[in-house]
This record gives structure tokens, C-alpha cells and sequence, in this order.
């Protein structure tokens, strides 16, 4: 949106084609806004563009470096981020007077000032996601710790009776059997739900969701803690 009307100012302001040209994260440019929004550049034009955001000076149309291009390209830059090219194409391909290239000067680092802040803001936003998230997972493997443990201690403590105790009643060493086999169960489908998780956040597996009864989630739940 910045870029946008950025490029707008600018054709306006200029009486050209105007395109502002970000960085990607593998150094090359790409389009940003431009106004018109059919305008773009050639790639005679592209490369003046390149050159000047790599060496971080005017070029193209009226300057000592590519002077018969037809688009002349000025830097944006702010403190020491390069940010990207603002590239105009005068609609009479009429070199831009020195109060012209002053004025040209002073919006790219209002722009370049203005693009400096969306992404700062962004990083911002990224990074206390990435908090949110690892504060997230360290509660959930908190969770599933507990979880975890739970089962272990049960199925531990009735196998431990069973192997130590010989003289048990049938009955109870069919209970601690019995408390073995759906502590294992349950045990089993925690790990299956972790398995899921992980799929899930790697993609490997994509969510179907169903309409669940809120009182049987709840009921289900508390069942469970009653038998802790």
C-alpha cells in the first residue's frame, strides 16, 4: 500500500510512469506498486534499476551511469537498509531539472522512511508471534508431560504389584491387569495425538473438523480427572 501510493505521488509529481521495486529476500528486485498499474519495466530497464540499488546512486535517464535508458532510477534507502528503487519513465523521456532531482532526492527517503517502518512493524509482529508460539509449546509439552507421566505411573505401579505381590487374589490381579491394558491404551493414544501434531504443523496432514457435543467433551473430561 505504501509502495502504491508512493508510485502514484510520484507519477503525478514527475509526469512519468512510476515503479517502486522492493528487495526479496534473495536480493533481487521485484514490484512493489506502480502507477499506472500496467506500468513496468523492461529489462534494459531492470538493469539500470539493479545497478543503482546495488550501488546506491542515480542511474539511467540524465546521469553519468546508463544515460540513454529510458527510465531513471533513484535509490531508497534508510539508515542502512536498502530498501529498493523508485523508477520513473518520463512520458516525454525528458531529463529531470536539478530542482526536480533535489525534490526526487526527498521523497525517496520519505519513502524508504515510510517502507523502513512497515517493516519494522512486521518484524515486530513476527517476533512477538514467535514468543507467543514457543510460550505456547512449552505450556503444551508442560501438558503432555503431565500426560505422559500419568499412564507410566499407573501401568508402572500395577505391573510392579504383579511381579512382587505372588500371593494376590485373582480378582485384583485381573484389576491390575485390567488397569495395565487401558493405562497402555490411553498412553497410546497420546502419543498417536503428538504424532498428529506434529504432521500437522510440518503439513503432512490436513484437519477435518467435526461438530462435537460441548456437554460430552466436558463430561469425557471430567470423568477422566474423577479417576486421577
Amino acid at each position: 500500500r505504501i509502495a502504491s501510493i508512493a508510485a502514484r505521488h510520484a507519477a503525478d509529481i514527475f509526469s512519468a510512469q512510476a515503479i517502486v521495486l522492493g528487495v526479496s529476500t534473495s536480493g533481487e528486485l521485484h514490484e512493489l506498486g506502480a502507477s499506472p498499474e500496467s506500468a513496468e519495466l523492461d529489462p534494459k530497464d531492470r538493469g539500470v534499476a539493479q545497478w543503482s540499488h546495488e550501488h546506491d546512486a542515480l542511474a539511467g535517464l540524465g546521469t553519468d551511469t546508463l544515460p540513454g535508458a529510458a527510465a531513471l532510477c533513484a535509490p531508497l534507502k534508510a539508515a542502512q537498509s536498502r530498501l529498493g528503487v523508485l523508477a520513473l519513465v518520463p512520458r516525454d523521456r525528458a531529463e529531470l531539472r536539478a530542482d526536480q532531482r533535489s525534490f526526487l532526492d526527498v521523497l525517496c527517503r520519505q519513502v524508504a522512511a515510510a517502507l523502513e517502518r512497515a517493516r519494522l512493524a512486521e518484524e515486530a509482529k513476527h517476533a512477538a508471534l514467535r514468543a507467543k508460539t514457543e510460550e505456547m509449546r512449552s505450556s503444551l509439552l508442560s501438558a503432555v508431560s503431565h500426560d505422559l507421566r500419568t499412564p507410566l505411573a499407573s501401568i508402572t505401579g500395577a505391573a510392579t504389584s504383579l511381579r512382587d505381590d505372588t500371593n494376590l487374589e485373582v480378582d485384583t490381579r485381573g484389576e491390575l491387569v485390567e488397569a495395565i491394558v487401558g493405562e497402555a491404551e490411553r498412553l497410546e493414544r497420546l502419543v498417536a495425538n503428538l504424532l498428529d501434531m506434529t504432521r500437522l504443523e510440518s503439513g503432512g496432514i490436513s484437519l477435518r473438523k467435526d461438530g462435537v457435543p460441548l456437554d460430552e467433551m466436558v463430561g469425557s473430561a471430567l470423568t477422566r480427572l474423577e479417576g486421577r
